[in-house]
């Protein structure tokens, strides 16, 4: 099998990082009976057909044969997560696969765990891959991590991220006629308990998608923010965060002529660090509407480059064009 790493920098709807698997070319020489294709390098005058290898970020790997599904890995710094929706998907010898959560501007590390009616049967590492950051300086992608199309562009204000603090479970107890107390606990620091943070965004349309991504009453969404930062520091390049407070100060009150229905407003919000949420759910972000506005708005247009129905649900690259 051949592994094909493609990062996608574009925000379409956000960076992402696709994971092909698919069957190596088979080379024919020609039988005993028939004449097989001539190789030529070319005259001196003449520059032969050149010979490569594949990209970087491709692989030959072997699967084992009984392989009925697989669980993708993703490992970037010292985290290693499941790659949110790859869970237990199904496989009949080629796969496809988006990583929505890759970290910005930094290399990341695959690994696919194959199962057989459910039972384990091997671990195949995928390779590496480097995802560049295409969006401005000093900004971080927030979005909701079931639905990577629920997603802002937030602009980090100068001396505000992050301000973290943790706490170490126990407490100090005091022995009878002893000054000194002994320490009763259970392991080692927990996780980010208040990330504050103060951001700004450029008008009143990106404003409404910030709100967007913790959803309405009509479609209520997980209360917790997928942030990908590619600047290194305290953070996480990939932290998810459960939203306890979300404050908006509207800096444009009165009549504005902003492009985006307004000028911009600055938010402030607390996080909590907690686990990927159900790390085997995603909400599709590929629809009929984006491969038709790609490819010509017809049936047949969509036909005439995708031939088989199931390469529709993996063509990735036309995520969003329709806005």
């Amino acid at each position: 099998m051949i592994v094909s790493l493609i990062a996608h920098a574009d925000f379409v709807p956000v960076p992402r990082v696709e994971v092909r698997l698919q069957d190596a070319p088979a080379l024919q020489g020609g039988s005993p009976g028939e004449t097989g294709p001539v190789l030529s390098g070319g005259t001196p005058s003449v520059i032969g057909e050149p010979i490569t290898g594949g990209a970087a970020a491709q692989l030959n790997v072997t699967v084992p044969e009984t392989a009925d599904a697989f669980t993708l890995w993703r490992v970037d710094g010292d985290r290693r997560r499941k790659v949110q929706g790859v869970v237990d998907r199904p496989y009949a010898g080629a796969a496809s696969a988006m990583d929505f959560a890759a970290p910005p501007d930094a290399t990341s590390s695959y690994e696919c765990e194959f199962t057989s009616q459910g039972y384990p049967v091997g671990n195949v590492p995928l390779g590496t891959v480097f995802l560049p950051w295409s969006g401005p300086d000093k900004h971080v992608l927030i979005q909701n991590p079931l639905n990577p199309s629920l997603s802002a562009l937030a602009k980090n204000m100068a001396g505000s991220w992050p301000e973290i603090s943790r706490t170490a479970p126990g407490a100090d107890v005091f022995v009878e006629a002893d000054d000194l107390p002994v320490f009763v606990g259970g392991g080692p620091l927990t996780g980010i308990e208040a990330l504050a943070v103060d951001f700004q965004v450029p008008d009143r349309q990106t404003a409404a998608r910030v709100w967007a991504t913790l959803g309405t009453k009509e479609q209520p969404q997980v209360p917790v923010w997928l942030v990908r930062s590619p600047n290194p520091g305290l953070m996480p390049r990939v932290f998810y965060g459960r939203v306890s407070s979300l404050q908006e100060l509207d800096r444009t009150v009165g009549r504005s002529r902003g492009a985006g229905g307004g000028g911009s407003s600055r938010f402030r919000a607390t996080l909590i660090e907690t686990r990927q949420p159900t790390p085997g759910i995603i909400a599709p972000s590929l629809r009929y509407s984006d491969l038709a506005a790609a490819l010509g708005g017809t049936y047949s247009g969509i036909a005439d480059v995708l031939p088989r129905y199931s390469e529709w649900a993996s063509a990735w690259e036309y995520s969003g064009a329709a806005g």
